[in-house]
């Protein structure tokens, strides 16, 4: 920052209030410092409302509808949402005018006094994240545990509590990644705090905004600059970009890590995947239903008991890190169990009078209940990949309900992988009519409804007593909705019991 900044009585400009709660505690954590704030959206007070509602008894200026440039080449600093291009004209001009530019993430990673294990990918992370979080708070307790970050909570309101006992857990995005400046990440790798870093997978996503699938990857990647000389990186054993020695890099850490591969130097990696419990490639291994570090058992996949066949990759990855933190693989075991999953991933609904309710998935686990019709909301995935993953934890027949902004990914696979177990595809939102097509080019039945009511209430319709109805987008949301989670609340508010009666019209 210009001079050395001290943030206290200086000039901050917060580009991007947003309504994911980011920008709201950048603009209150700068404001408790002592900082002259003024945030700054496009959008519209109206839109924004819930948002200032949660900083109303601050003393903030607020120029919304628009950006001023003067907003940004008279500031002491610009604090930008990571939705924010970094070619924005108005980022531009503040570069062309010395003024410093950060991110909520860069401002926490500079400030947190504990340890820290970050997580990123394309699918899983948030997942991760969460089980990681219930696993470390199940062991004896040295610190407190926080999990926050792109998973839709920030911690920079929870710094005034935190020691260095403590550790958090943290999500990030390829967008928050690759806004840190190298200056940046030397500092966040050169304080130490950054003990394990993991990346779930790297699978296409997000090339709108990074142009290509090597430049995402290259910005997932920028997580290893940010782990502490002698950390620990888990990575998948089988992307060739990541673990390119995995196979003949294994060290002798009680843990099971492995010797340093040629990305990370002279770091500890961890290559993870899928293999036998009598081999010891990968190190960390789901095998035959059970976790192995090495020659070290950590658990049974099988006593997860949150919906999806897939979250036992995202519990390897998670036993992986709470082993690397020192936890004991006895009360990682134990611990299992207990975990819980997130809202809007493969959660199972029940239809009530007062609308739609989850259900415990502690009585279910990963078993479909018999009967039905089954309501799943996987309302969370916004790439065809990730519903292609939760389309094989189904029990067909198949109601698919997908839609929304097309993100230009590929949908072969997904299209391939539906013919035969599902029976139905409703299309919804921007996409709709193009997604049709593509089905009933790939042998589908699809209906096209233009918004995602009438989907919604088309497909409550259309199941039957046997079927599982899956809402499962692989589309953005942002061609009506703020963010998935608004779009998986909206889904839900249109499953009432009045909804299952026949509607007329809206299919195409």
């Amino acid at each position: 920052m210009k001079g050395g900044l001290n943030i206290l009585d200086s000039q901050v400009t917060v580009m991007g209030l947003g309504l994911f709660g980011g920008g709201s505690a950048v603009a209150r954590h700068l404001a408790e410092a002592g900082a002259r704030v003024t945030v700054t959206d496009l959008r519209s007070a109206n839109v924004l409302a819930p948002a200032m509602e949660e900083l109303a008894d601050l003393d903030l200026e607020w120029h919304l509808g628009g950006h001023r440039q003067e907003d940004f080449t008279a500031a002491d600093l610009v604090v930008a949402n990571p939705a924010v291009p970094p070619d924005s004209p108005f980022l531009q001009a503040a570069r062309g005018a010395g003024v410093p530019i950060t991110s909520e993430l860069a401002l926490f990673l500079a400030a947190c006094p504990g340890t820290l294990a970050l997580i990123t990918g394309t699918q899983g992370k948030s997942s991760t994240c969460q089980f990681l979080a219930g696993l470390l708070r199940a062991a004896p307790p040295s610190g407190a545990i926080h999990l926050g970050g792109n998973i839709g909570r920030s911690l920079l309101g929870e710094l005034p509590q935190m020691s260095a006992a403590d550790l958090a857990v943290l999500e990030v995005s390829s967008y928050q990644l690759a806004a840190l400046s190298t200056e940046e990440r030397e500092a966040t790798r050169d304080r130490g705090r950054v003990a394990a870093v993991a990346i779930t997978n790297i699978l296409e996503d997000h090339l709108e905004r990074h142009g290509s699938r090597e430049a995402y990857a290259a910005a997932k990647t920028k997580i290893l600059d940010l782990l502490r000389p002698g950390g620990t990186a888990l990575l998948p054993a089988r992307d060739g970009r990541l673990c390119t020695a995995a196979h003949g890099a294994r060290g002798n850490s009680p843990q099971g890590q492995s010797k340093p591969d040629t990305i990370v130097g002279h770091r500890q990696t961890i290559p993870f995947g899928r293999g036998r419990a009598a081999e010891r490639f990968p190190d960390l291994r789901l095998a035959d239903g059970r976790i192995y570090c090495g020659d070290t058992l950590l658990g049974d996949a099988g006593d997860l008991r949150v919906a999806g066949a897939f979250q036992a990759d995202n519990l390897l990855v998670a036993a992986g890190l709470a082993r690397v933190l020192s936890m004991t693989p006895e009360t990682i075991a134990q611990a299992i169990p207990t975990l819980r999953g997130l809202p809007h991933r493969m959660e199972l609904l029940e239809l009530l009078e007062s609308g739609p309710r989850p259900i415990d998935a502690s009585s279910t686990g990963d078993a479909i209940p018999a009967g039905g019709p089954v309501f799943i909301d996987n309302g969370v995935s916004t790439t065809p990949d990730s519903t292609l993953s939760a389309l094989r934890s189904c029990r067909p027949p198949v109601v698919l309900v997908c839609g929304g902004r097309d993100k230009g990914l590929s949908f072969v696979e997904l299209i391939a992988a539906a013919r035969g177990p599902v029976r139905l595809v409703i299309c919804f939102g921007e996409a709709a009519a193009s997604l049709a097509a593509r089905f009933r080019e790939g042998g589908l039945e699809a209906e096209v409804h233009g918004e995602l009511t009438a989907a919604a209430r088309a497909a409550c319709t259309a199941v039957g007593p046997g079927d599982t109805l899956l809402f499962s987008p692989a589309c953005s949301s942002f061609d009506t909705f703020n963010n998935f989670r608004e779009r998986a609340l909206a889904f839900r508010e249109a499953l009432t019991p009045s909804a299952r009666a026949p509607t007329p019209g809206g299919a195409g």
